[in-house]
């Protein structure tokens, strides 16, 4: 039977083969490298049959007394029956402490072979989730004139109604990420969302994937902020990221100019596949009503899923993430 070991595969062959396999952008190598600065060991495996690479994935681990948390981003890049294979290879993964758990945010879609791959593998859905499970992908080989065609009729309405309202739109190489991290936190505040990255975190992400973003800003004609939106892009592959309207910006409905002008930006890179992932209906209404309005393909798939060697230890791993992420602990006492 074949089995995962550790890859020697540089970044180059790592990102083709994650490219190849409609990757998630969490496993692309730089995505590792990101981490690594924040605390997480980078674990990239490969997994060969006759010499041939048949999957690949990259697993982020963390250490604290007496527990060894396994993260795992996205999928397998190739054929999804490896799943048992890893799963075994996590199982029997040697760390220093006793305690493992490990979390999943599988982007594979829902269907009876995979619910049944997950359940023979003792995995089971996580006890709290910090994102949903919708994807929605939207073709960019389609002319920006056709792709609004394709919108709802509301979206294109709001569009509309937005290119009235004085607003400059603009590219934006070295983007303030003070002014990021401050519209960020100040929209959290407003909608009481669970935390998101750290003032730390944000000026990382635009500075390691400097190469890899798409940022651009929106103004009023006296240059009052009125929002951004940033995505990730690798070769034909590109995910919304990171995006805030103010209030004044919601009011212009500037998010629909900002949206279909990062889209274009994302053509002339050449990219031909545009992502939203990790959309939740049921918590963000509007956000999820806003991108599907696009009319992209909306997929479900499966989501946060949990393995623990010893059953207390998803209670209080989820404990923890609950008390952290949401909003039950006063400000001071939540994750960033």
């Amino acid at each position: 039977m074949c089995t995962f070991e550790v890859s020697k595969l540089n970044k180059n062959q790592w990102d083709d083969i994650v490219v190849k396999s409609d990757g998630d952008y969490r496993q692309f190598y730089e995505w590792g490298e990101l981490k690594r600065k924040f605390g997480w060991d980078v674990l990239r495996l490969e997994l060969k049959n006759n010499f041939e690479i048949k999957s690949t994935c990259q697993l982020l681990i963390k250490r604290k007394w007496p527990l060894s948390f396994i993260y795992f981003p996205g999928s397998i890049n190739g054929d999804q029956i490896y799943i048992t294979q890893l799963i075994n290879f996590i199982k029997n993964y040697k760390t220093n402490y006793f305690l493992k758990y490990l979390r999943i945010d599988l982007t594979i879609k829902k269907n009876e072979k995979v619910h049944n791959l997950i359940k023979n593998n003792n995995l089971f859905e996580s006890l709290y989730k910090r994102s949903g499970n919708i994807k929605i992908e939207c073709d960019l080989k389609y002319s920006i004139t056709e792709i609004l065609k394709n919108c709802d009729r509301k979206w294109r309405y709001n569009y509309n109604r937005a290119l009235k309202n004085p607003m400059n739109i603009k590219i934006i190489l070295n983007p303030n990420t003070d002014l990021i991290y401050k519209l960020s936190k100040d929209l959290e505040k407003e909608k009481k969302l669970g935390k998101g990255h750290s003032h730390e975190e944000v000026k990382n992400i635009f500075t390691n994937l400097k190469k890899q973003i798409i940022y651009l800003e929106a103004t009023d004609n006296t240059g009052k902020i009125l929002g951004f939106r940033a995505s990730l892009y690798n070769k034909s592959q590109a995910w919304d990221f990171f995006a805030v309207s103010t209030k004044l910006g919601r009011a212009y409905k500037s998010g629909y100019p900002l949206m279909i002008k990062t889209l274009e930006e994302a053509q002339k890179r050449d990219v031909k596949k545009y992502h939203f992932i990790g959309e939740n209906p049921d918590r963000r209404k509007n956000v999820f009503n806003f991108k599907k309005g696009l009319n992209g393909k909306i997929h479900e798939y499966v989501g946060e899923i949990e393995w623990a060697n010893f059953y207390p230890v998803r209670l209080l791993v989820n404990l923890i993430f609950l008390l952290l992420y949401s909003n039950i602990l006063p400000k001071k006492f939540q994750k960033h």
